[in-house]
Formats: structure tokens, C-alpha cells, sequence
């Protein structure tokens, strides 16, 4: 079966595999499809590069939900979010679940708030739909004369983003959104 790969990032050293969340289609297909049909009209196709395109602009859109946006972020390649500000991402998948279909974040949501409380937790990333989406080269050769893989190290790898930071009126949403709202702790 398919699943959702949440990933735990130390400040320092390669991130970790944190959870596998069953069944990846009730997670970023189900996410990208919701969002595809209430605020283009249409039904979602995954094979379509204009549909993903579509999907993934979606997240600079001041016409879209603040909390959809948030969701659609987790969904794009090379995103994380940082420790503290995972409060902000749990409000926002238990605000997406209470209005769209809400797949597999309820299981989501658990892991976070697990990681929330996880002192080692510099930062969160998913692996929603590529199977090797956080591995990378090492240079190395091995004895086989293949390349060597290691898993991402965001202290010296430089391919990521942190959403709030590259989108900073985000930050400020969500903030009023989850004082609307009240800590998730409280919901």
C-alpha cells in the first residue's frame, strides 16, 4: 500500500524517517483534487502538468482560504516547515479537514502534534508522492561502481524551503487563523 512518509529534520544531520501515513491517494491526490474542483471548477488530473500548475499557484492566491493554502504547501516538493510553527500547520489540516474531504490528516495532525512536543525537531517535510524525494547524492562511488545515497542533511544541503519564511503573509494569516480558531490543543 501507498503511503504518506513523514520526516523528521534535526538542526543538524540527515532527517529521519518519522512516520508512514497509509494510503498516499487520501493524502496529496486528495488534497490537490479538493482543492482543484472547489476553486477551479473542474475535476483534478494528475497526469496533466496545467492541473498541477494550477494546483501548486494556488498557494499565492489571496482568493484562496488561508488554511487551504497552508495545506497545499505541505504537498511541494523541497517544503518544510519549521518546529514552531507547527501549530499553525495543525490548524490549519484540522481547518481543511472540517471543510473538504479530509483523508488521511486526521493521522497527520497525531504525528505533528507528537513533534510539536520533540525538542530534537528542528523541522518537519513529507514524502507525499516520490519515492526518493529527500535522498541525494553523496558523491560517492560504492564497490559496485554505483552511486552512494544519503538522506537529506538541511545543515548542509541547500535544495529546501521553509514555507513561512519564502511566503511571510502566510505566517501572519495563520496566526490570526489559529487565534480565531484557539490552539489545537483546545479544539
Amino acid at each position: 500500500m501507498s503511503y504518506t512518509e513523514i520526516y523528521k529534520v534535526p538542526e543538524k544531520g540527515e532527517i529521519e524517517s518519522y512516520a508512514d501515513v497509509n494510503n498516499a491517494g487520501r493524502g496529496a491526490y486528495l488534497i490537490w483534487s479538493g482543492v482543484y474542483k472547489h476553486y477551479i471548477g473542474n475535476k483534478f488530473n494528475l497526469w496533466k502538468d496545467d492541473h498541477c500548475k494550477s494546483v501548486s499557484y494556488l498557494v499565492k492566491d489571496n482568493d484562496v482560504h488561508i488554511n487551504d493554502r497552508i495545506v497545499i504547501a505541505t504537498t511541494l516538493e523541497n517544503m518544510m516547515i519549521r518546529r514552531e510553527n507547527l501549530p499553525l500547520l495543525i490548524n490549519a489540516m484540522e481547518d481543511f479537514g472540517n471543510r473538504h474531504d479530509n483523508g488521511n490528516l486526521p493521522e497527520q495532525v497525531e504525528h505533528l502534534k507528537a513533534l510539536v512536543q520533540d525538542s530534537t525537531c528542528f523541522a518537519v517535510c513529507w514524502n507525499q508522492t516520490n519515492g526518493d524525494a529527500w535522498e541525494v547524492n553523496s558523491g560517492e562511488i560504492d564497490e559496485d561502481g554505483e552511486k552512494v545515497w544519503r538522506m537529506y542533511d538541511v545543515s548542509k544541503d541547500n535544495g529546501h524551503w521553509f514555507l513561512f519564511e519564502k511566503y511571510p503573509k502566510l505566517l501572519e494569516a495563520a496566526n490570526v487563523s489559529l487565534k480565531f480558531r484557539g490552539s489545537y490543543e483546545e479544539i
